[in-house]
């Protein structure tokens, strides 16, 4: 499998089981993370007059949805998010969407069909690709699905859910 570059070592399997058995470790911090960026974003982008007191949003939210606080010293948090001045506007969450779609098609037909399947090949092409924002994404993802999306195969994979 893999070996040192000098000594040609080969890596251990208990080594390799103990990182895949890592794999997902710190997946709940990285995506409530996401979630935060995602709400954060929404708030600064969505109110009705533009008044919005970015860092104290920023605060509040970090506090409410990862748990951290976000400091009593000086600093402006939000300024380290650079998404929020290249055009997102209210969009970043689409990062954690895309991410469960794609977990959903991988599932639902890459893995039941192969990887290498033409008609589900053709089928992703047709659906997802040609159409590109020609139609709403949810009609082709359903199309590709042939249901209704679940968030099932995401959680799954960032090991939060179990399969059943």
């Amino acid at each position: 499998f893999a070996a040192h570059y000098k000594t040609g070592e080969r890596i251990p399997k208990e080594l390799v089981a103990q990182l895949v058995a890592a794999k997902d470790e710190g997946a709940g911090l990285f995506n409530l993370r996401q979630v935060f960026f995602g709400m954060f974003d929404m708030a600064i982008h969505n109110t009705e007059d533009a008044n919005v007191d970015v860092e104290a949003t920023y605060r509040a939210l970090r506090e409410q949805i990862t748990r951290f606080s976000g400091g009593s010293g000086p600093g402006c948090g939000a300024a380290t998010f650079g998404h929020m001045m290249g055009g997102y506007d209210a969009g970043y969450y689409g990062y954690l969407w895309a991410k469960s779609f794609s977990a959903d098609m991988y599932a639902t037909r890459f893995t039941k069909d192969g990887i290498t399947n033409a008609r589900t090949g053709m089928d992703y092409r047709r659906e997802i690709l040609c159409p590109g924002g020609s139609i709403d994404a949810s009609v082709g993802l359903e199309r590709f699905l042939g249901r209704a999306p679940s968030s099932a195969a995401f959680l799954e994979s960032i090991g939060v859910a179990n399969s059943q």
